[in-house]
């Protein structure tokens, strides 16, 4: 409970408030000093109550002004007045530039000495002192009740902002927020904060006040707890002792967090690893237990690959972190030493984003395997579908190709059987120089249209024509034909 200037009136003081207006009874008060100081402000703490009697400032109306504008300026509660010694009542250049700057000035009779007004407020505050003591004690327990929470570090900070009655947001060392609690903005916070240091910081944003204390939320620089009020002030002089109990136990649970994340990615990396093993007679074990860990296998769930950029690691941790920024559950693993594998659970198009992301930081290439099924073997499978995707990604766009994008043709001409293929390739393709292998090939990424084919190729249509003729002079076989469409497609690509 705070003590305000409203308060210390309420007192059997004969205090009388003669300017300030009406929200000056809510001024905080947290002291009171006596001085006859020109310029006190340098002595005065914040919501402190000045008290002199004016003795250095007798018919110097400039001084009076003044001595308003720095006490203003300490951001003092108000001045204390001292009529019947110098002056019988409060001199008007004071009042009016105190009115100018809404400083509260109290007159003090002469019945009143001012060590009465000091002993007043100081007594109030050592009984509020008691009461803060409790609450505050009561405050650091239902903090550590949080920590017992599903989702403890979520739970402090809620719990902080309920009991301060402000918004109170957790930002890491780059100003991303980690959590929030409130209904406040926080935009601003971070600008207010990130050139500060020591071990509170105080500031004002967009008007709002901002108490913040240092704390760790993971490896590097610490970040900032942040308690956001709208209020002119702090929301009590609780804040900073309160904000003060729960970074410590927002760094732990950090801490405690960064353990656990670093063995859950061990254990799922454990399990991938069998998973592409196969051990023989464990189907039911692997799938339990990557069940338990949120990867069922079946139409939901692919094998994807990451193959690194020449002369890059493989992209494992920015893969994983990845895939848990966009919410898919998964396995990872180390598969060659440029590669990674990953059992993804989630859509197709989910899939496909989170390797792209990968691909545009690291320079990766990423393929995506057909659906698994609900057996261990299909694990493989799509295993296979993904290398040979990732295989053919590099020259793509955004450097991620599904199997399903690729035609048929190309998917057995690339595949691991396409070795037995090759001396056939080689005899179909055998007959015809290279220029005319050069034009088959563009004739045939360009959909068998001659016009797009010639332009491709800087020749003229009929020279096109009379290259497609030579190639079925020479094969003995009509370009029409289905047959020899398909075999030659195939060579082409086994040849590519």
């Amino acid at each position: 409970m705070a003590f305000t200037l409203g308060d210390l009136l309420d007192l059997d003081l004969g205090l009388e408030l003669v300017a300030g207006g009406a929200d000056a009874r809510g001024r905080l008060v947290v002291g009171a000093h006596s001085t006859e100081l020109e310029q006190p402000g340098p002595w005065l703490d914040r919501d402190w109550l000045l008290l002199t009697t004016g003795l250095r400032l007798r018919h110097r109306a400039a001084l009076q002004r003044a001595l308003v504008e720095d006490v203003a300026g300490a951001h003092a509660a108000a001045i204390g007045f001292g009529v019947g010694i110098a002056y019988e009542r409060v001199p008007a250049a004071l009042l009016d530039e105190a009115g100018r700057r809404g400083l509260p000035v109290l007159a003090v009779p002469l019945e009143t000495p001012f060590r009465e007004v000091v002993r007043a407020v100081h007594r109030a505050w050592a009984d509020t002192d008691a009461l803060e003591m409790q609450r505050l004690s009561a405050m650091q327990l239902q903090l550590m009740e949080a920590v017992g929470a599903p989702a403890p570090r979520a739970a402090v900070v809620a719990r902080l902002a309920e009991l301060l009655n402000a918004t109170v947001v957790l930002l890491d060392s780059a100003g991303a927020v980690v959590e929030r609690a409130g209904e406040e903005p926080v935009d601003g916070v971070w600008d207010a904060l990130h050139a500060r240091h020591g071990p509170l910081a105080e500031a004002d944003a967009g008007g709002r006040h901002i108490v913040a204390v240092p704390v760790a939320v993971g490896a590097g620089p610490p970040g900032w707890l942040a308690v956001v009020s709208r209020r002119v002030r702090p929301a009590g002089r609780l804040t900073r002792p309160a904000a003060r109990a729960a970074a410590p136990l927002l760094a732990a649970l950090s801490r405690i967090g960064e353990v656990t994340d670093r063995q859950d990615r061990a254990v799922r990396r454990a399990l991938m690893a069998e998973l592409l093993t196969q051990p023989q007679g464990r189907d039911a074990e692997l799938r339990a237990r990557a069940a338990e860990l949120g990867v069922a296998l079946g139409e939901a769930t692919r094998v994807a690959v990451l193959r690194a950029a020449p002369g890059a690691p493989a992209p494992l941790a920015d893969a994983e972190v990845q895939l848990a920024a966009d919410g898919l559950a998964a396995l990872a693993a180390g598969d060659g030493e440029d590669h990674v594998a990953l059992l993804v659970a989630g859509s197709a198009a989910r899939t496909r984003a989170a390797l792209a992301a990968v691909a545009a930081t690291t320079g990766a290439a990423g393929g995506i395997g057909r659906p698994t099924g609900q057996d261990v073997a299909g694990v493989q499978r799509s295993l296979r579908d993904a290398r040979l995707a990732a295989r053919m990604a590099a020259g793509t766009d955004d450097r991620v190709l599904a199997v399903d994008e690729l035609d048929l043709a190309t998917y057995l001409a690339r595949s691991a059987a396409a070795a037995d293929a090759e001396p056939l390739a080689r005899a179909q393709l055998a007959p015809l120089p290279e220029h005319l292998r050069e034009t088959l090939a563009v004739w045939f990424a360009n959909d068998g249209d001659v016009r797009r084919t010639a332009a491709a190729l800087s020749l003229r249509e009929n020279s096109v024509r009379y290259r497609l003729g030579r190639v079925e002079a020479l094969l003995e076989r009509p370009l029409r034909s289905p047959r020899t469409l398909a075999s030659l497609w195939v060579a082409l690509a086994l040849d590519a």
